[in-house]
């Protein structure tokens, strides 16, 4: 029924069919799907707008995007570098965007060196040829190599050329080539790449791997086309070289691969052996990697492993296959020192090592000098040319084996002495010169310590014992044996170390030895001449031989052997000795002096006191000792001398109770207006002891002659227990008596006592004492009231009374008597023939 009504609604004005229904539906949803595409096209629009302009509203810039970049950039067919990244991002601002980047380098053509950097991400600037890193950054470096045709460098430029083309990660640098070979490997960060300039720069830190080397530094430079690594700042290395322990520092670095040299500033080099220094330091690299020379400027630094520490403005050192010092050579001015308080300066010094780099010579030239202060000791040397051999000690330690010092050379040792009396103590000094000294050491109580020292060429040895005497003697040759350190206090201070033990020197001697005054003794000189001299300090005496002579003031000495002894300054002769004794002044008026006349003297043996101020003279049984002059004589078994006090004594040899052993010769002279029959001659007196004593303001020059005395005198003979014999000496030109006490002057008087005998040709006489003048010839023979004197006379009889002259000028005998005694004369007469 409804579909009727409906049906017969259609037909009518107004009604709504079916069919219009559906065909506005249809013209609806046609129209919806209209707007949704409009509106899905307007949204995809704006979507894609949105999307266009996003990149310029996050501030990017990227115009396009591209997997594999390369650029290579070449000058006369030679490629100078290539940069290869995995994936390139050019911007609207010209900048590239390169992430896995690897940047080689090629060196100049023919060095077959090649040098990478890579990193993750770079900014390449390629209008400016200007690349930056972001991040990390890896340098993989070709090592100094002193061919360029080496099988290593060929295989590390193929390497890295292969290694241009990957997209590989880049590797890290405590990763080794593939190759095996030996590169310097960098780390660092804020690295910027300049084309144009091939320059690689950053101020960032950086870690350094070099074979079994780590460093790190601050800041550098790379520059491509000459291979030149710049290490700005705080540089430092530690590994091992040669497999030793290697550590470097410097201020500042340069590698120049090209030439196979690296510049420290500042840099110091250190291993397990030595360590050098200096304000510029040159290093040559070897083909083994290590260090094959080094130079140093400026406070140039060597520190050995004993301790001793060299420094000059300049030093080259040569470095061993094994990475150790070969040769050390410094210039300008060396100085150096060690930990045993030694130090030292030359202008040039060189050092040579052994395999082990150990020093086994070294070489000083220039103004050398060293040093050496202990306690209590002090030694130096000085020379023009030191040249020293090294050996190891007991405990493997290099110690100097000898030494030879020349140009001329000179060895001083100082040693303080404890004074014997609690005093302040004393310096004694001993010095040795020559042009050339060779010095050899020993070891002992391990010590090494210098035990001989030969000289040659105008050898000298200096001796000052500290109180005053000084001996130094000179020669061709030079021989000293020096002491050897001791093993206790006292050991070391009865022989410390370094001071002359004994010594031998040869060949035209020459010995000086000044002494200073002791109580009576005068300060003086004595000067010495031999073939050779012999030195031990066990005594202190100086033993000279071939020829040898002594001349100190007032005497000159000659014998087979003569000793000077150190601390008295006194000297012994032994053999045959033979010398002259000078006068040595006194006063008088000018035209009353004579000529000094020297006194020879004759001996088996003698000594004489520091600069001669006594003397003492030794015979033999068979032959006496001897001192004469033009006028006096005296022969005695001993003979004793003073300059002091002019005093002469004569005797027999200790223990020796014998008489009759000294003689002495006097000149007797005449006096004016005598009978010419006067003699004029000498007088001989023989005696026990005799003693010279020269003229004072108590009297005359006299002599007195002791145990038993024998006279002699032309046509008389006397005999006594004692006489004094009285002499008028004459003044000497520029004043003084005679050096020694010979007597000297003409002889006045002789007084005799005690025994007196008296004998002349046809008479003798007797008495207790007689006393002869020469000027008159004339004996005077005293006795006593119950001995009076007594004349026997074969012409007149026995005389006697109070005195008997006798009258040598007439041959007359006067005989006198005192108050109440009478002259007797006895006078045997001749009895008649029997038969008559």
């Amino acid at each position: 029924m409804t579909t009727m009504a409906m049906g017969g609604r259609r037909g009518k004005a107004g009604s709504i069919s079916v069919t219009r229904v559906r065909r506005w539906l249809l013209a609806g949803v046609i129209t919806l799907l209209l707007v949704l595409a409009g509106l899905i096209g307007y949204t995809r629009w704006k979507t894609r707008k949105l999307l266009m302009d996003l990149p310029h509203r996050l501030g990017a810039d990227i115009k396009s995007e591209t997997n594999g970049f390369t650029w290579s950039q070449s000058v006369k067919g030679h490629t100078i570098f290539t940069i290869h990244a995995a994936k390139a991002i050019q911007r609207e601002n010209g900048k590239t965007t390169l992430h896995d980047v690897a940047i080689t380098m090629y060196g100049a053509p023919g060095s077959n060196r090649t040098d990478s950097i890579r990193g993750a991400e770079f900014e390449y600037d390629q209008p400016n040829g200007v690349v930056r890193a972001a991040g990390d950054v890896y340098l993989d470096l070709a090592a100094p190599t002193p061919s360029v045709n080496s099988v290593g460098d060929v295989k590390s430029e193929v390497s890295a050329k292969n290694a241009a083309t990957s997209d590989a990660a880049p590797s890290k640098p405590d990763s080794p080539p593939g190759n095996g070979s030996k590169r310097i490997q960098v780390t660092t960060s804020g690295l910027t790449f300049l084309q144009k300039l091939g320059i690689a720069a950053t101020d960032q830190p950086l870690h350094i791997v070099y074979g079994d080397m780590r460093g790190s530094a601050t800041g550098a430079d790379y520059e491509s086309d000459t291979g030149t690594l710049k290490l700005h700042s705080a540089v430092e290395m530690n590994g091992m070289q040669n497999r030793q322990v290697i550590h470097v520092r410097a201020a500042a670095a340069e590698l120049d691969r090209a030439s196979q040299r690296a510049t420290l500033h500042a840099g110091r080099i250190a291993t397990d052996d030595n360590r050098a220094s200096g304000d510029l330091m040159l290093i040559t690299l070897a083909t083994s990697g290590g260090i094959d020379r080094i130079h140093s400027e400026g406070h140039a630094t060597l520190e050995g492993k004993g301790g001793m520490t060299a420094q000059s403005p300049k030093m080259d050192a040569q470095m061993g296959d094994a990475g150790k010092l070969h040769d050390v050579l410094m210039q300008g001015g060396v100085q150096f020192a060690n930990t045993a308080g030694s130090t030292g300066s030359a202008a040039r010094a060189e050092v040579h090592f052994n395999l082990a780099g150990v020093a086994t010579s070294a070489n000083f030239d220039g103004h050398v000098r060293l040093d050496q202060v202990a306690p209590g000791v002090e030694r130096s040397l000085t020379a023009e040319r030191l040249v020293t051999a090294m050996a190891p000690d007991a405990a493997g330690r290099m110690q100097m084996r000898e030494a030879t010092a020349s140009g001329p050379a000179m060895v001083r040792t100082a040693v303080s002495a404890p004074a014997k009396t609690g005093g302040p103590s004393t310096i004694h000094v001993s010095t040795l010169r020559g042009t050339s000294l060779r010095a050899v050491t020993a070891q002992r109580g391990g010590v090494t310590y210098v035990s001989e020292i030969t000289g040659t060429g105008n050898t000298q040895l200096v001796q000052d014992d500290g109180a005053g005497t000084v001996r130094t003697s000179s020669g061709d040759e030079l021989h000293a044996t020096l002491f050897a350190p001791g093993s206790s206090a006292k050991d070391k201070a009865k022989s410390p170390t370094g001071q002359v033990q004994t010594a031998v020197q040869v060949g035209h001697v020459v010995v000086t030895q000044r002494s200073p005054a002791k109580g009576t003794q005068t300060a003086g000189e004595t000067r010495a001449t031999a073939a050779r001299a012999e030195f031990d300090d066990a005594t202190g005496g100086l033993i000279l031989t071939g020829s040898p002579q002594v001349t100190s003031p007032g005497l000159q000495l000659a014998a087979d052997r003569i000793v000077l002894h150190q601390g008295s300054g006194d000297a012994e002769a032994f053999g045959a000795v033979r010398g002259v004794y000078v006068a040595s002044g006194a006063t008088g008026k000018a035209e009353e002096k004579r000529p000094a006349d020297p006194v020879h003297l004759l001996a088996d043996h003698a000594t004489v006191a520091g600069g001669g101020s006594a003397a003492k003279l030794f015979g033999t049984a068979g032959k006496l000792a001897r001192m004469w002059s033009s006028t006096a004589q005296i022969e005695a078994p001993v003979i004793e001398t003073d300059r002091a006090s002019g005093k002469l004594f004569a005797h027999a040899a200790a223990g020796d109770a014998s008489a009759g052993t000294v003689r002495m010769l006097l000149p007797v002279q005449a006096g004016a207006g005598k009978s010419s029959l006067a003699p004029t001659g000498a007088l001989r007196i023989t005696g026990g002891t005799l003693v010279y004593t020269p003229a004072d303001a108590r009297g005359p020059a006299h002599a007195d002659i002791g145990g038993g005395v024998r006279m002699d005198n032309p046509g008389s003979q006397l005999t006594a227990r004692s006489a004094v014999a009285t002499l008028a000496a004459t003044p000497l030109q520029g004043g003084g008596s005679a050096a020694t006490a010979l007597p000297s002057g003409n002889l006045q008087t002789v007084t005799a006592t005690g025994d007196v005998h008296l004998q002349q040709p046809g008479r003798s006489g007797t008495g207790e004492r007689l006393v002869y003048t020469a000027a008159d010839q004339r004996y005077e023979l005293t006795g006593t009231a119950a001995v009076p004197p007594k004349v026997i006379d074969s012409q007149r009889g026995t005389l006697s009374g109070t005195s008997v002259i006798f009258h040598g000028a007439d041959d007359s005998v006067e005989v006198s008597g005192q108050d109440g005694h009478r002259v007797r004369t006895e006078t045997e007469v001749a009895r008649p023939a029997k038969g008559k």
